[in-house]
């Protein structure tokens, strides 16, 4: 049985996908309170850390994003995820996979059926490479 997941949704399983490779969160930053003269905040150490590993979306993009033009005066971040400390050492499924989840375009990111058919998940886990990285990190 299929189950449509929407992208908001894959992009959750992304950050817990990431958090599973290295035993972090994947996007961790400060937490704006919530004030009457702010009743949603603006998180923007949260978009700062997401584009300094993810990097810049392109403009067209999130041009609805009301605070979009505070946005796009910050620099231009580059992706570097296949480089970064944390998830560059591990294998190339595992990255290819990382990054169709966390695809910024929701409409160009993976389904949880893709995800699930993706050759992350054709490897042989009777290999326990996987069981021992889990259990290096969570035991």
């Amino acid at each position: 049985m299929f189950v449509n997941v929407c992208g908001s949704d894959i992009w959750a399983v992304g950050c817990m996908f990431g958090e599973l490779l290295t035993g972090d969160p994947m996007f961790q930053s400060r937490e704006v309170s919530y004030t009457r003269e702010r009743p949603v905040p603006f998180q923007e150490d949260q978009l700062r850390v997401i584009f300094s590993i993810l990097g810049t979306p392109k403009v067209p993009l999130y041009y609805s994003f009301p605070r979009w033009r505070d946005v796009a005066q910050w620099p231009e971040y580059p992706n570097v995820l296949d480089s970064h400390e944390k998830y560059g050492r591990f294998d190339p499924s595992a990255k290819d996979l990382l990054k169709k989840l966390l695809e910024y375009d929701p409409t160009k990111r993976i389904t949880a059926k893709q995800a699930l058919e993706h050759q992350y998940f054709k490897t042989s886990f009777s290999d326990t490479k996987f069981v021992k990285h889990i259990c290096i990190y969570h035991y």
